[in-house]
């Protein structure tokens, strides 16, 4: 990352003129450095994380599939019935919730069973307030 952020002369100009008419409280150099400040914070990989949650959650599915998960522990070809998906793209669905974190897997023997992570949970919960 660079020591220094790159604005167009069109952005400069618009700060300037924000400065100039008190909207922003900062010359321009302070502002830069604050805008700086902001870039770094905004490139870290918790953002990513954050993101990659919020995309498996974008799903009708996948949010289905979290609140079987939180009555209870499920094999996957149960929620592959309860779902009335094809196996293929329950898995599908499955390794992306576990890839954000928000689900766990165990085998045992042929099956493999899903639940609710702590992360998941807490964030269902969470959802769950919005009712």
């Amino acid at each position: 990352m660079s020591d220094r952020i790159d604005l167009t002369d069109e952005q400069q100009e618009r700060l300037r003129r924000l400065i100039k008419e008190k909207c922003v409280e900062a010359d321009l150099a302070s502002y830069i450095l604050l805008l700086k400040n902001i870039d770094n914070k905004l490139n870290k990989s918790w953002v990513k994380k954050i993101n990659y949650v919020l995309k498996a959650l974008s799903n009708i599915h996948r949010l289905k599939i979290l609140l079987l998960l939180f009555e209870r522990e499920m094999c996957g070809c149960e929620i592959n019935i309860l779902l009335g998906l094809s196996q293929p793209t329950t898995s599908h669905h499955l390794n992306i919730l576990e890839k954000a974190g928000l689900i766990s897997s165990k085998s045992s023997w042929r099956w493999k069973y899903y639940s609710l992570s702590m992360k998941g949970g807490r964030f269902l919960k969470l959802l769950l307030d919005f009712r």
